[in-house]
Parts: structure tokens; C-alpha cells; sequence
């Protein structure tokens, strides 16, 4: 079983670090966001990956409508 610290970091993910530009989601961001979707379905392992998708999905969503109202 791979442990997160373990597995490679997606390209994307250091590059969003990198650069900091405006308008990326930042890997802390999902990662939190994703970690409170583990708690809401009671903390049971497994489904990882879906959190993870799942939080990218909402905080994109997100950005995408406070960026649409001129935020």
C-alpha cells in the first residue's frame, strides 16, 4: 500500500505551488478540502482518490464563480 508521502506529486500540482499565480487551485487547498470529505463519510479508508477528485471538482467550481461575479 502506497502511503501519500510517498507517492510521485503530480506535475501540475508543483508547478501550481511554484508559481502561485492567481487563479490555481493550490495542493494544500484540495488537500484540506479533501480531508474533510474523508471525515464527512465517517473516515473510512479507500477512497482516497475520489476525495482528492472530488475536492479539485469544488474548489474549481468555486474559483471559476467568484472569478465569474468579478471577484
Amino acid at each position: 500500500m502506497t502511503t501519500p508521502s510517498k507517492r510521485a506529486e503530480h506535475p501540475s500540482h508543483s508547478q501550481e505551488r511554484a508559481t502561485g499565480t492567481a487563479g490555481t487551485v493550490k495542493p494544500d487547498d484540495v488537500a484540506r478540502r479533501a480531508y474533510e470529505l474523508f471525515q464527512e463519510r465517517g473516515g473510512t479508508p479507500g477512497r482516497e482518490l475520489d476525495d482528492w477528485l472530488r475536492a479539485e471538482r469544488e474548489l474549481k467550481a468555486l474559483e471559476h464563480s467568484n472569478q465569474s461575479e468579478g471577484r
